[in-house]
């Protein structure tokens, strides 16, 4: 591949950004018979394993997403047995998020699956190397997070 040509380091980083998000979608199978995760399904089960029984709306807000496209993506979750959905029993009208078993299944099997392509694609990086770039790939996600990239320009 050839390297992209300009010395604007700025314009670099949204050259190479937009070509690791293209190249990011690949999907990894788990198994024919199991069901293959979207991202953002991975991402908002990854959050309920941390932070178990979440609202549509505070998922929505974690990943500056419209919550009514969070709430379909639940619903399908819930439909396909990885999620499970409480009503409040205070507000009738506010429903908590939580993994299934199949749920935890199914992120179990997308971390390692996930780990094993990374952890290909970086097998020559010495361990410095990788914690030098997860580091920086952390403090990249820090500053997008405290920004309005929906602002126009």
């Amino acid at each position: 591949m050839k390297s992209y040509q300009n010395n604007d380091s700025t314009e670099q980083i949204a050259h190479e950004l937009a070509h690791t998000f293209r190249l990011g979608t690949f999907k990894t199978e788990i198994n024919e018979a199991e069901t293959k995760l979207k991202w953002s399904t991975y991402l908002i089960l990854d959050l309920l394993d941390e932070k178990p029984k979440l609202s549509a709306n505070k998922i929505a807000d974690v990943y500056h997403i419209d919550v009514d496209k969070v709430k379909k993506q639940l619903k399908e979750m819930v439909i396909d047995g990885v999620l499970r959905v409480e009503t409040s029993i205070e507000d009738k009208k506010l429903k908590y998020y939580s993994l299934t078993e199949s749920g935890r299944y199914f992120l179990k099997k997308a971390h390692q699956a996930r780990h094993q392509v990374y952890d290909g694609l970086v097998s020559e990086w010495s361990e410095d190397e990788r914690l030098q770039f997860a580091g920086l790939i952390r403090k990249f996600n820090v500053e997008l997070n405290k920004k309005d990239l929906t602002s126009s320009i």
